[in-house]
């Protein structure tokens, strides 16, 4: 209760009448419905565990897909607050991935923004800033929905208290995992920021 929970996938995935499914790496190549797991569901998950900020980051495709029949159950994705999803692209459009990097063009601005201290809506701002600056016109537009009141930041400080070894112990991982070269980059957007106090 109170955490923040960051969903990131980059990977396959397409859109159906706005429901967006995810496309696991194991899925068969004749890939249906049912192989696939849906947007609404990941943060349907988080939002059972009352966190403080849902964050989804989708680098993946939003095209139409007739992957064997349209589910009767489309919702489309539906926040209870504090919640943002940013998205590679706009509905029915592709995510590329750039030439000279391993991830696609997304995730490729996303690594540049996001140590930075800023808001979260302020962070998903300066990518898709970055990706309509950089980026051939007209190659993926990214865009995002957010629901967050709050000046909230994926570097605010972390509250231990009452937490158990385990958080403890994946704590430790997550930084070792994600050691980062701790040069900010100064961009264009510094200016429309909003300080975190």
């Amino acid at each position: 209760s109170g955490v923040y929970g960051v969903f990131c996938f980059a990977g396959h995935g397409f859109e159906i009448a706005g429901e967006n499914y995810l496309v696991p790496v194991d899925a068969p190549s004749n890939v249906r419905i049912v192989h696939c797991i849906k947007a609404q569901y990941v943060l349907h998950r988080m939002q059972f565990r009352e966190t403080k900020l849902n964050l989804l980051l989708l680098d993946m495709c939003r095209e139409f897909n007739n992957v064997g029949g349209i589910p009767g159950d489309i919702q489309p994705v539906k926040s209870r607050g504090n919640t943002a999803i940013g998205y590679a692209c706009g509905p029915g459009s592709r995510a590329y991935g750039s030439e000279n990097d391993k991830n696609g063009i997304y995730v490729k601005y996303l690594k540049d923004h996001v140590t930075r201290n800023i808001t979260v809506t302020n962070l998903l701002d300066c990518v898709n800033k970055a990706i309509g600056e950089n980026e051939p016109t007209g190659y993926q537009r990214p865009h995002y929905q957010s629901s967050i009141v709050k000046n909230i930041s994926l570097n605010d400080p972390i509250d231990t208290t009452n937490h158990t070894a385990e958080f403890h112990h994946r704590s430790i991982l997550w930084s070792m995992a994600n050691t980062v070269d701790k040069k900010e980059k100064s961009t264009d957007c510094d200016s429309a920021l909003i300080p975190l106090l």
